[in-house]
């Protein structure tokens, strides 16, 4: 099967028959697509919760036992220590904003 027809039959799959190769939909499946390809490894930047953050400087995007999301930055911390945070937030995972963005991304 042709790249482009797997594209196709996994937008179909999500969000419905009626999907044709030339939406939209198919272009934002095949970008994606794409950028996982030349990024192969994501699931190696996350870290387990009982792991804790390095350095003096970072920000981290955080899940927690409810799959909802969050950054949290050093210098926005609240808590004395990491393990209390993961408690009380119910954080399962984390990764480093700066390991998720493109290189070239530019934030304001």
């Amino acid at each position: 099967m042709k790249r482009e027809e797997e594209i196709l039959k996994a937008a179909r799959f999500y969000i419905g028959d009626n999907v044709t190769s030339n939406t939209s939909i198919v272009f934002h499946f095949k970008t994606g697509a794409e950028w996982t390809d030349e990024h192969p490894n994501l699931e190696s930047l996350w870290h387990d919760a009982s792991e804790e953050p390095q350095g003096d400087n970072w920000r981290i995007l955080c899940v927690d036992d409810f799959d909802l999301f969050w950054v949290m930055s050093k210098d926005s911390w609240l808590y004395s220590k990491w393990d209390e945070y993961v408690e009380i937030e119910s954080v399962k995972m984390w990764a480093y904003i700066d390991d998720l963005l493109p290189k070239r991304a530019w934030i304001l």
